[in-house]
């Protein structure tokens, strides 16, 4: 995870994913990642995921 702050206290978050043959992988909220940057809120994680069909 990537953050750049931007003006007026915005913040630019980058997600790191993966990508394969079976689809595609993005944690989209991680906790401690996000309080390690002064961001805070209640939910602990996300994800965010596509699969190919066969």
């Amino acid at each position: 995870m990537k953050v750049t702050d931007l003006l007026n206290g915005a913040k630019l978050i980058t997600l790191p994913s993966s990508t394969d043959d079976r689809g595609f992988f993005v944690k989209t909220f991680h906790d401690t990642n996000l309080k390690s940057h002064g961001i805070h809120f209640e939910l602990k994680e996300s994800y965010f995921s596509t699969s190919k069909k066969k």
